[in-house]
């Protein structure tokens, strides 16, 4: 439950975000519902885990 204004803008601003980006290398937003009580975003699934874990198992990860 997002109380105040201020929280609410920022997660509206990373959704708008994530839903303007068109790129391979980033997991795509496809649709956004909102109630009460929650934010459910459906995004693309990206296989072999998460970035944080790519990292920590690879040390660095490469600009291409």
């Amino acid at each position: 439950y997002m109380q105040d204004t201020y929280s609410r803008q920022k997660v509206m601003q990373e959704v708008y975000i994530l839903s303007k980006i068109r790129h391979s290398k980033i997991i795509r937003l496809y649709e956004v519902f909102e109630s009460y009580k929650h934010f459910l975003l459906v995004m693309e699934y990206g296989e072999g885990g998460d970035l944080l874990q790519l990292v920590k198992k690879n040390k660095k990860i490469e600009e291409q």
